[in-house]
């Protein structure tokens, strides 16, 4: 698609790799998760209305709205740029983030993330939705629970809905940009297998990632274990979210709008036809691997 829009657009640049952005001021810069190319088409060259239709189908990188700082981090993450100025040799975590389609003032967003963390962050806007934040580690480094308040927050105070994968702490150095491409895939892959989850890390999104890498012959073996319950989608669902949810009852009850009582006898119903324990770790770990499956396979 990129490829045609190119042959449309006279003096507008086709580039397979990320462009030198500090070349290119005047141009806009689209891209998509499903191309590799980078399209650059001249700013003069688009009419208000065709700028807005481009933005619906891809990101939109625009240079002269970068500030220069976060215009450096940008470059050091995506296109082998020197590394900022201005940084420090502590540590840093990468918070990636994505938005829903609303009605926001970008100035307000990073407003309120500035005054929620403790420690001073950077935010790197990817495109209009999507961006990284910057954390300095250390003592104030928000927990699991911070950030769930934050996305609350954001939600009930901007009506922002915020998706966010929680990085590795990492050293500012040449690996940083390597590590950063690897979590932000993590976090797309979470974003496709738990569509309604909101805060994501390596370890939630990593058995989404072994089970689809499974050779064919082990996801058959795997699934001949658990003929019995196959067509019940609904038992096994019901397991998988007890597990994800650390098996809370109470947790897991609210996040599929059922009594305790009917979750209790889904549970009793499964270990019936099963015969398995799940308070033993093993079989609890092969059980949570089959729910997987089972919706891959859907």
């Amino acid at each position: 698609m990129l490829k045609k829009l190119h042959d449309l657009y006279a003096r507008s640049i086709l580039s397979s790799t990320t462009p030198d952005f500090h070349e290119y001021e005047h141009y806009y810069w689209f891209h998509s998760d499903i191309e590799s190319n980078w399209l650059g088409i001249p700013k003069n060259e688009l009419a208000h209305r065709e700028l807005s239709i481009l933005k619906t189908l891809y990101h939109l990188y625009d240079p002269s709205l970068r500030p220069t700082l976060q215009q450096s981090w940008y470059d050091f993450l995506f296109s082998n740029g020197e590394i900022p100025y201005q940084t420090s040799n502590e540590p840093i975590r990468l918070i990636h983030f994505k938005m829903k389609k609303m009605d926001w003032e970008k100035e307000d967003l990073e407003s309120t993330l500035k005054n929620f963390f403790i420690s001073n962050i950077s935010i790197v806007w990817i495109d209009e939705l999507e961006g990284v934040i910057l954390e300095k580690q250390g003592d104030h480094s928000l927990t699991k629970s911070n950030l769930s308040s934050l996305l609350s927050n954001l939600e009930s105070d901007l009506f922002i809905q915020m998706s966010i994968y929680v990085g590795k702490q990492h050293e500012v150095d040449t690996a940083l940009p390597s590590h950063f491409l690897k979590e932000r895939k993590w976090f797309k892959e979470g974003l496709h297998a738990l569509p309604s989850e909101r805060i994501f890390n390596f370890e939630k999104v990593f058995p989404f990632i072994l089970v689809e890498q499974m050779s064919q012959e082990l996801k058959q073996n795997l699934l001949a274990n658990f003929t019995l319950i196959h067509e019940e989608r609904e038992l096994l669902k019901t397991i998988r979210i007890f597990i994800e949810s650390s098996f809370n009852v109470s947790l897991t009850a609210k996040k599929m709008y059922i009594h305790r009582n009917t979750l209790q006898y889904r549970i009793e119903r499964f270990t019936e036809k099963t015969g398995i324990n799940l308070k033993d770790y093993h079989q609890v770990s092969t059980v949570y691997f089959a729910c997987l499956l089972f919706d891959l396979d859907e």
